[in-house]
């Protein structure tokens, strides 16, 4: 028979670990709304909006070069020039493909700890990070990688 306290012991811990699951999928669910939000920003050109979804340090690579961008300003002044840059029918995907914490992404992908990418990643992302994949039709166009700060969700890189 079963004491009261190892009753009540048993009920608490089954109730952490529920509760620890829903905040994990709560922040999920952060990180996929900044993603589309991000994106449906990008598509319409909207800078401003685009700076209200994102933090620094933040990581943009383009032709095999990572910058990173320590001032939001800076970081401001290059999303201006990137969006000018984008012909008029462009359009990022606005599909999510999945989501995964950022450690779960490095296992499944077979990525090395000690390569430069993962070190620069992690710096930005931080341990409460995301990789939001995104797609259209269900084919994998790219992905973005989402930090969970103050309980808010902001988009920190845009990985090549």
């Amino acid at each position: 028979m079963r004491t009261p306290a190892r009753l009540l012991g048993v009920a608490l811990l089954g109730a952490l670990v529920v509760s620890l699951a829903r905040a994990a999928d709560k922040d999920e669910d952060k990180a996929k709304e900044a993603i589309l939000a991000f994106v449906k920003a990008v598509n319409a050109r909207g800078v401003d909006a685009m700076m209200k979804l994102v933090d620094v340090p933040f990581v943009a690579s383009s032709k095999g070069k990572n910058t990173v961008f320590e001032k939001a300003e800076d970081l401001k002044a290059d999303f201006m020039r990137w969006v000018g840059n984008l012909p008029a029918n462009a359009k990022l995907p606005d599909q999510v493909i999945e989501v995964r914490g950022f450690e779960a992404h490095l296992k499944k992908a077979g990525v090395e700890e000690d390569e430069p990418e993962v070190k620069l990643a992690r710096k930005v992302v931080g341990k409460n990070g995301y990789v939001v994949v995104l797609g259209n039709n269900g084919v994998t166009k790219g992905a973005f990688l989402v930090t969970i700060k103050d309980d808010k969700a902001r988009v920190v890189a845009i990985p090549q």
